[in-house]
């Protein structure tokens, strides 16, 4: 189950593109509505118990940091041995979202009325934007469909929307109160879904309060049975080292490289979102664990939380984190407030531009550096015998440099490393045919044909009654003959054809 999951991960970040489209159409039907309450939904829910059953958490945490092979990346290793960079931060968003399903996603362990399910799958639908009834249907699990609720619970969360004419269809609208129940992260969401519903419910609350939407996400509302104790891994220390290098790590990438990583503004909202239900979920625990909790050189949430808020290249999340410290205060006043005011005194970022020609300097001096290496290893391994190997070393380099185009299975470059060539298909034929000798008119034929063959067939003319004699026989035969007049079989020949689709590929 854990493997699956993190083969999933891997397939939408990238990492089996050597597989072609198979492995593509097999994530699809996985996730797909049509199987997805017994494909991806069952997984996650028994990721889900698994919190549940084990008496350690941490174990739960730690088996699935281990398989997605992010163990370096949630102890502070900005770059992997594993992935390259644009990989691992899609492996963090990946695994952050299967922690903000297990952590929040509520149907199983309340055991949710049919009814219940059905209102929420139809609210999360509508929430992307209005949809006829056929479309409607497509995107909610079929027993859901079949069920005799389906309509009743549509009338009360939608408004329908008659056709205004013959060539429009009627669609139907979700309710305005109904948007209170949408949940951005809610786990059958796409990427792009969420934040298409994201922007919505914040332009909502926009022009309610007139001021910067903050999403809070809701409570759980588990009361009673095992899955009560499902929220005491918000208090876990693991769970809060993931969300402390989450956010350290492309603050010190972004310090690094003077630019944000790939899918940052991803991971940081998830580990937002993260705290968020924690403070939800536990409040005063939470936030006494966040403190106590410092992973990193004395460093705390707080602190990298009080970096991120006053950030100037990660400006969009201060609103955001003034509201997750002041949950925070509520509990804990005199850390927030003590360590606010040290961020204020000496944590502050420092002047851009001065930092911009630190780095400028501390990069010019590591390019001099590696300059004056390749120098003197020049100078010792090659002399002045070894020209001529070099430079046939060389060629062979300039040879394989050349690429020829990518294959269609691998993706990799097509060069002299590997052989490879077109893809071509031969197969035997008799439509090959020898010109009759002496015979110009088929010739004639060819030279004069239309740009269509397309033609109506003229009437076949059937005698009223049968030829009488021998002579009538053979009129009728000749007048057939001419009828089907073509190219002589007998100068047919059977030969090979081949045919090629322009697409090269390695012969391996």
């Amino acid at each position: 189950m854990l493997a699956v999951l993190a083969m999933i991960a891997q397939i939408r970040t990238g990492l089996w593109v050597r597989n072609g489209f198979v492995i593509r159409g097999q994530l699809l039907h996985y996730r797909d509505f049509m199987l997805r309450e017994l494909c991806y939904d069952q997984d996650l829910f028994i990721l889900q118990s698994a919190f549940v059953l084990l008496e350690d958490q941490d174990m739960a945490f730690m088996s699935i940091i281990d398989r997605f092979q992010l163990t370096d990346w949630f102890n502070g290793a900005v770059e992997s041995a594993v992935y390259d960079n644009s990989h691992l931060y899609g492996m963090v968003e990946e695994i952050l979202y299967i922690f903000i399903t297990v952590l929040s996603e509520n149907a199983n362990a309340t055991r949710m009325d049919l009814r219940v399910v059905v209102r929420r799958e139809l609210i999360h639908v509508l929430a992307v934007g209005p949809a006829p009834y056929t479309e409607l249907i497509k995107r909610v699990a079929e027993r859901m469909v079949d069920d005799v609720c389906f309509d009743h619970v549509l009338r009360e969360v939608a408004t329908f929307r008659a056709p205004e004419s013959t060539m429009d269809t009627g669609i139907y609208e979700l309710k305005d109160e109904c948007f209170d129940e949408v949940n951005p992260f809610f786990y059958h969401y796409t990427r792009n879904k969420r934040e298409e519903v994201e922007t919505a419910l914040k332009a909502r609350q926009k022009k309610k309060k007139k001021a910067e939407a903050i999403i809070i996400p809701k409570p759980m509302n588990i009361t009673s049975g095992p899955y009560t104790v499902l929220t005491n891994a918000f208090t876990s220390p693991i769970f809060l080292r993931v969300v402390f290098f989450c956010i350290d790590n492309i603050l010190t990438y972004t310090q690094m490289t003077e630019k944000s990583p790939p899918s940052s503004e991803a991971i940081i909202d998830q580990t937002l979102h993260l705290i968020m239900l924690g403070i939800v979920e536990r409040g005063k625990d939470f936030a006494d664990a966040v403190v106590s909790c410092k992973p990193l050189d004395q460093r705390g949430l707080i602190d990298v939380l009080c970096s991120l808020e006053h950030h100037p290249v990660h400006k969009g999340y201060k609103t955001r984190i003034e509201c997750i410290l002041g949950r925070f205060e509520e509990h804990i006043p005199t850390e927030i407030q003590e360590r606010r005011k040290v961020f204020g005194k000496s944590g502050k970022v420092a002047d851009p531009e001065e930092a911009k020609k630190k780095a400028a300097k501390a990069r010019q001096a590591a390019i001099m550096k590696q300059m004056k290496a390749q120098q003197s290893s020049f100078a010792v391994n090659f002399e002045e015998d070894f020209k001529d190997e070099d430079e046939d070393k060389s060629m062979v380099d300039e040879d394989e440099s050349v690429s020829y185009g990518t294959c269609i299975v691998c993706q990799e470059d097509l060069n002299s490393s590997k052989g490879f060539g077109a893809l071509g298909l031969v197969q035997p034929s008799r439509l090959l045919r020898k010109h009759p000798d002496g015979q110009y008119h088929h010739v004639n034929e060819a030279i004069q044909a239309p740009t269509s063959m397309d033609r109506p067939a003229p009437p076949r003319l059937e005698p009223c009654f049968p030829p009488k004699d021998a002579e009538s026989s053979d009129a009728q035969k000749r007048s057939a003959s001419n009828f089907f007049d073509g190219f002589p079989t007998h100068y047919t020949k059977f030969g090979l054809v081949g045919s090629v689709c322009s697409h090269m590929m390695h012969l391996d």
